[in-house]
């Protein structure tokens, strides 16, 4: 396994880490089997000797893969922090900025306050699940409440990880960075960090999965409004993913105007001192340095300020649609399935 740049570990990566390395299995193998092969063996068990089909169910199976990725998810995570600050540290002009900044990175993103995010949320699906399931075996419910329970603590540390992204946005616009403003990317050679909040967008986007599993309780307990508190849940969940790319975006647009600026300004002060000088003598040799710098402001000005293009608008959309399709399909799947039956 390559190095960290960082110290500190989410503690499901300290989990997984031994049956990566021992087995020599990928990561997201070794992350089903610690967090997804449990529960469905034991939904397996309990259906089989309780006769306990509660958690036969679309939710259930669709929410448990989303627990058995969520290791591999903040596996996921930890590899982008570390890209991103190998390649930061090559742009960073003070060393004392990187070591700060690699700290704050260290220190912030793996806080527990991201499990705290999520512990009312478990709390209150655990007092849910009574009037969801009233009248479930024991041991279901002490599955279900302990599986539920992990799942939407994990659920928390995605959150927090995009009050970190919005906080790390915010920071790197106070850190001086060398940039080449010919760089191939035309972002002064800072692409990474545009492409920083697709990345983070992408894997908070996952959480959809988990949203069936919502819409089921919400109809088992026959709510008169559990429509209108389904689309009310997608769209708050929508809305922030949303947030976790847009936010972060406008933070480092800000930074990459700041850079364009700080090349093209002094070019523009030599372009009108050329100026000057051609229209009060205009020898050759003057006429030509000027044109030239004509030619580098064009140059410098082709330089990017939004982190946009036709992948990451894709992407975009694709995590945005996320959670619209499966809202929508959870609603009718009654009538999809009926459909099919009929033919």
């Amino acid at each position: 396994m390559k190095p960290r740049l960082f110290e500190h570990r989410y503690l499901t990566s300290r989990l997984i880490e031994p049956i990566h390395t021992r087995f020599r299995i990928p990561i997201i193998l070794s992350s089903f089997l610690l967090f997804g092969l449990p529960p469905y063996l034991t939904g397996f068990l309990l259906w089989l000797f309780l006769e306990e089909s509660t958690l036969v169910s679309y939710g259930f199976l669709l929410a448990f893969l989303w627990l058995a990725l969520c290791p591999y998810l903040m596996w996921m995570a930890e590899d982008i922090a570390d890209n991103f600050l190998k390649d930061f540290g090559k742009k960073v002009v003070k060393k004392e900025d990187l070591e700060n900044f690699v700290k704050w990175v260290d220190t912030t993103g793996h806080r527990g306050i991201g499990y705290l995010l999520g512990a009312p949320f478990a709390i209150g699906a655990d007092y849910l699940s009574f009037l969801v399931f009233p009248n479930i075996h024991p041991l279901t419910r002490i599955f279900l409440m302990g599986y539920i329970s992990l799942l939407l603590l994990l659920a928390g540390m995605g959150f927090w990880g995009v009050i970190s992204l919005i906080r790390t946005a915010l920071l790197l616009k106070r850190i001086e960075v060398r940039t080449n403003p010919f760089d191939p990317d035309r972002f002064g050679g800072l692409e990474f960090e545009g492409s920083l909040c697709i990345k983070v967008t992408v894997l908070f986007s996952t959480g959809s999965l988990v949203l069936p599993l919502a819409f089921e309780a919400m109809q088992k307990v026959q709510y008169g409004n559990a429509a209108m508190l389904l689309y009310l849940l997608t769209t708050v969940y929508v809305g922030m993913i949303i947030v976790s790319f847009f936010i972060p975006t406008f933070a480092l647009h800000d930074l990459f105007v700041k850079i364009k600026r700080s090349h093209l300004s002094p070019v523009s002060q030599q372009i009108n001192v050329a100026l000057e000088k051609c229209l009060s003598s205009g020898t050759q040799d003057e006429k030509k340095r000027f044109f030239d710098l004509i030619s580098f402001y064009k140059e410098i000005d082709k330089m990017k300020v939004w982190p946009f293009d036709l992948p990451v608008i894709l992407k975009l959309l694709g995590s945005v649609s996320l959670p619209i399709v499966i809202s929508l399909v959870q609603l009718n799947l009654e009538r999809i399935l009926s459909l099919f039956q009929g033919r």
